[in-house]
């Protein structure tokens, strides 16, 4: 169960269609995304494409709006390459994962700077609140206690990072990180850590996806055996 955007408070609204599905166990994959305060993360929340429009008027057109039909048509032309490069044929959809199509350029594995360089085209900024004022945190919580009222098993593991985000991470951020996901262990889950795991090998899509291709599966049987060791327990 994913979906871009992803955080506890959109997860927790279908908490009982879950519930309904009678799950014996549940993987639950978090990241310093889901736990982000609400000022840095709310400044991030348009759609990729009005970010996409957006690019094209301030850093193509600039200020000069000087003549509106060279600008539609500029836009019109520009949007229409856009599409193209969502056209059914860029994506693959596999089997055993039915809710989810990857573009083509997923199965690219990146090289370190032209990942860094695409890092800091984004200019991110992380901040994380403290765990006991930390909103996802206290709705991912209530969903923990909730699926173990059900008898329902919940693991959670940390998503990975490639080093030149991890590096872009203050100290400060990282002890916040490791606070939240002591406080979730409180409710008796098991958590497996995967943020750091990968962060040297070169498996990269871009600094926090895996690429989905044949040479960089360890994340993929890692899981795998994530899983089948809860399974046997």
């Amino acid at each position: 169960m994913s979906y871009n955007t992803d955080i506890p408070s959109k997860r927790q609204r279908t908490l009982n269609e879950i519930i309904d599905l009678s799950p014996k166990i549940i993987f639950y994959g978090i990241s310093y995304n889901e736990f982000q305060s609400t000022s840095v993360s709310e400044s991030k929340t348009q759609s990729t494409d009005s970010a996409y429009i957006q690019n094209i008027l301030l850093h193509d057109l600039g200020s000069d709006f000087s003549n509106p039909q060279f600008v539609t048509l500029k836009i019109i032309r520009e949007l229409q390459k856009y599409a193209g490069m969502h056209e059914k044929e860029n994506y693959l959809k596999q089997p055993y994962t039915p809710f989810f199509e990857y573009h083509n350029e997923q199965l690219i594995i990146r090289n370190n700077l032209e990942i860094q360089t695409q890092f800091l085209k984004l200019k991110l900024d992380y901040a994380i609140d403290d765990p006991l004022m930390n909103k996802e945190v206290i709705i991912l919580q209530k969903m923990l206690d909730e699926f173990k009222k059900r008898g329902i098993k919940v693991v959670l593991f940390t998503t990975p990072y490639h080093k030149v985000f991890l590096n872009s991470v203050s100290d400060e951020q990282k002890n916040t990180f490791d606070a939240i996901l002591n406080e979730l262990s409180k409710s008796n889950v098991q958590i497996y850590r995967l943020d750091e795991k990968y962060a040297d090998l070169s498996i990269w899509y871009n600094f926090d996806h895996v690429s989905y291709n044949q040479n960089a599966m360890i994340y993929s049987k890692d899981l795998a055996q994530f899983i089948i060791n809860e399974i046997e327990k």
